[in-house]
């Protein structure tokens, strides 16, 4: 985990430009934006359950599915580093990145 880099610096690694003006709210809805437009890893496919209508994912090499996101503890991390630079208390990173897990 990056310990040496600032808010603003991070984030323009992710290619979010910081606005002066930005709540912190707006910071991770952007930070979630972010995550949410990146595409799957390789050989994962978004599926969607006929009989529930459910979201769920799967992994054509291996022949497997789950629920979660496939990279949903990387997004998880990324929210929660977000939040110490921000020096956000007490906010689950589970509620930003709501909709991952389905």
């Amino acid at each position: 985990l990056l310990k040496h880099v600032s808010l603003e610096h991070f984030l323009r690694l992710l290619q979010l430009p910081l606005d002066p003006q930005s709540t912190v709210e707006q910071v991770l809805y952007k930070v979630g934006v972010n995550m949410y437009k990146q595409p799957l890893p390789p050989y994962w496919s978004e599926q969607v359950e006929e009989a529930s209508g459910r979201i769920y994912f799967y992994h054509h090499l291996r022949d497997m599915s789950r629920w979660v996101h496939p990279m949903q503890g990387a997004f998880i991390e990324i929210i929660e580093f977000t939040k110490e630079l921000l020096n956000v208390p007490d906010l689950a990173a589970e509620q930003i990145a709501i909709g991952i897990d389905r």
